[in-house]
């Protein structure tokens, strides 16, 4: 977890947008998995948001998928 903190905060420094969104989908699953619903959901709407501003189609419809599974967790 720590090494994609890193990476997302290099990303970020670097304006590299595209990486941004990859590391926030990456750390969204993660958190999923370690049951922290929550972070998830929180790194997922970010990740959301960029790719909205961004117009990536291909990497928003990554991270609905998982956000939607971040929800089937909640019971929402």
């Amino acid at each position: 977890m720590a090494s994609l903190l890193n990476a997302l905060e290099s990303a970020q420094e670097h304006g590299f947008v595209t990486l941004e969104v990859n590391i926030h989908n990456s750390l969204g699953s993660a958190l999923l998995a370690a049951g922290r619903t929550g972070d998830a959901a929180r790194h997922l709407d970010l990740g959301i948001e960029r790719a909205r501003n961004e117009r990536n189609d291909s990497l928003l419809t990554k991270l609905l998928l998982n956000k939607s599974l971040v929800w089937k967790r909640r019971g929402d």
